[in-house]
């Protein structure tokens, strides 16, 4: 025997949700300069079947099918993997997948469209989610899309699906005018600065981007060292690298360039060694044989490290290792 909440849900269920037809035709209206997301908005609202959560499933398997018919239209985890970069991006999150795993294609969409699509052409992120993290999403990706949007005419939209109807996951104005009309903003996201800004002061810190950074590494069994050393200069995003062993007497120069998600995630790594007062910081460490000593020299200061284990020289060496690892010059 069904009981009253069984009941309900099985007269109910299945019926619009006024609230939530309301909220999806207003995204329709902000979308009207992005006909592919305006479209899948549009089919998943009055086409789709099933309750809500049903619905977000068909909308998958509809991109599955269809994703590449719509066009100027970008899709993750659905559809054909394409080389084209188009203005609009829909993502998809549902089941065992991760939030993150969609905010991070999400941003790198953004990445490709500013480089590939003109300022004055209409960008749109999608994202339809039946999981949120807020916390995760203010730590790891809210500054970077506010940039996106005031910065490079990108409208994000966020939605939260659950069986029973959609919410909007509060973020920025779904005003499209009135995001690529405002010229200058200031938003407090955990920080006093805009992210642009953030990075000019420390840039100015460094001497315009400018720092060195040197490994040595004692061979015990030629009683020779060998030597790297780079030159950064983030400004421009190039690196010089000039390594010798002096047991070989073998000496080698490269330079290259530096990817601008490297350099932002470097200088987020370092921010807060510009804060520090002292002009030269040491790990009671010597050279042993066998041993690798680092030193950096940034921000008008000196750091010299060797097993990284005082949380002053973790951070920073942690930061050398993802840098040198996204240039693939990792020993």
């Amino acid at each position: 025997m069904m009981t009253n909440y069984e009941m309900y849900v099985s007269e109910f269920l299945y019926e619009n949700n006024p609230e939530t037809s309301s909220l999806l035709e207003r995204a329709c209206a902000s979308l009207e300069t992005s006909e592919a997301c305006a479209d899948l908005i549009g089919m998943f609202n009055s086409e789709l079947g099933g309750n809500y959560s049903e619905r977000l499933d068909g909308l998958g398997e509809h991109l599955e099918k269809n994703g590449s018919l719509h066009g100027n239209l970008n899709t993750f985890p659905f559809g054909k993997p394409s080389r084209e970069i188009y203005p609009e991006f829909v993502g998809v999150c549902k089941g065992e997948r991760t939030i993150r795993s969609v905010l991070d294609k999400a941003e790198n969409q953004c990445e490709n469209m500013i480089k590939a699509i003109p300022y004055h052409v209409h960008k749109t992120i999608l994202i339809l989610t039946d999981k949120w993290d807020d916390p995760l999403f203010r730590k790891n990706y809210a500054g970077t899309f506010i940039n996106y949007a005031y910065q490079y005419n990108v409208l994000f939209m966020f939605l939260l699906v659950t069986d029973f109807g959609v919410s909007r996951i509060p973020f920025l104005s779904w005003d499209r005018r009135k995001m690529y009309n405002r010229g200058q903003w200031n938003v407090e996201w955990g920080a006093r600065h805009t992210e642009k800004e953030m990075f000019a002061k420390l840039m100015k810190k460094l001497d315009c981007g400018r720092l060195s950074y040197v490994e040595e590494y004692w061979n015990a069994e030629n009683n020779s060292l060998r030597t790297g050393r780079f030159e950064f200069d983030l400004l421009h995003q190039a690196f010089y690298l000039d390594t010798f062993d002096s047991g070989s007497g073998v000496a080698d120069k490269k330079n290259g360039k530096i990817p601008e998600r490297a350099v932002k995630k470097f200088l987020e790594a370092i921010s807060d060694y510009s804060e520090l007062t002292d002009s030269d910081y040491h790990e009671n460490n010597n050279l042993n044989k066998g041993a690798v000593r680092h030193r950096a020299e940034m921000f008008n200061k000196r750091f010299i490290w060797h097993t990284a284990e005082e949380p002053l020289f973790e951070k920073l060496d942690q930061a050398f290792r993802d840098l040198l690892g996204l240039l693939r010059l990792k020993k």
